[in-house]
């Protein structure tokens, strides 16, 4: 599942997944869902952001104006990994 960093503001209000509206991906983003990446009308994608959370959310629309996904599950994110590497 591909894994995109979004703004907070565009999660805000997702906690309660069953009655969350649908999320209008930003234009560069959305290019590269739609066009880049061809993620259609009922794949999954995750959208995180610097909060600790992330987003399963599936697309429900995808058109040249504009990309919209519907938000599945909310989830803790991945921590960080307890490796240290030095470069």
């Amino acid at each position: 599942m591909h894994r995109f960093f979004v703004a907070a503001e565009l999660l805000t209000g997702v906690g309660a997944i069953h009655c969350a509206p649908t999320i209008t991906l930003p234009t560069k983003l959305a290019h590269q869902v739609r066009d880049v990446l061809h993620i259609g009308v009922g794949e999954q994608l995750i959208l995180f952001d610097n909060s600790g959370d992330e987003v399963v959310a599936e697309g429900v629309r995808g058109n040249h104006t504009g990309v919209e996904v519907q938000p599945v599950e909310r989830r803790a994110g991945k921590s960080e990994s307890p490796v240290r590497i030095i470069l």
